[in-house]
């Protein structure tokens, strides 16, 4: 009698086992697809707008930011896409950004801030042969406070300029905005 109490026991664990490892596999397999369709949707947007810039750069553009105004919060970050065209012989191309003005989006008031602790001032060089073109993703982290407190929203403008090997401006000069909330 005893013998078969503990059987039925052993059993029930095992079953109770089972079970729990198959909720444990469910509920990994729904992170998994979650994580994954987010991934694309991600996808889908930086697709976007790589397409839009290969299609300035096939207009006849040598530099392009297509989408040149994005939206942020504090504390989070933008990325801002850019590409260059190569018309000439293969040469190096670098990237300079550098923080231009901010201002209170009601009030019109200039915001004192140094904007250029937001950015990596300086990016390559990159190398392109004759036709060739590069998409570079440049970002811009609105950090949660400055010097003189927090973060003030605002709109805040940043100058790009692609220079090739004898450091002379490649193509206009471009501009961006992050309209900070």
């Amino acid at each position: 009698m005893k013998n078969k109490k503990g059987i039925q026991l052993s059993v029930n664990f095992i079953v109770m086992l089972i079970i729990a490892l198959v909720v444990f596999a469910f509920g990994i397999n729904f992170m998994y697809d979650l994580i994954t369709k987010a991934e694309e949707i991600r996808q889908d947007v930086d697709d976007n707008t790589q397409r839009e810039i290969e299609a300035s750069l096939t207009g006849g553009d040598i530099v392009s930011i297509p989408i040149n105004h994005k939206e942020t919060k504090i504390g989070e970050s933008v990325i801002f896409g850019l590409g260059i065209f190569n018309v000439e012989k293969t040469q190096a191309f670098t990237i300079e950004m550098s923080f231009e003005s901010a201002y209170n989006s009601k009030t019109k008031a200039p915001i004192s801030v140094n904007g250029e602790d937001w950015i990596i001032s300086s990016y390559g060089p990159y190398e392109l042969a004759k036709n060739e073109q590069k998409i570079i993703g440049l970002p811009i982290r609105v950090p949660r406070n400055i010097e003189s407190g927090k973060t003030p929203s605002g709109v805040y403008s940043f100058n790009i300029e692609v220079k090739n090997a004898e450091g002379l401006r490649y193509g206009n000069l471009q501009k961006v905005r992050i309209t900070v909330e």
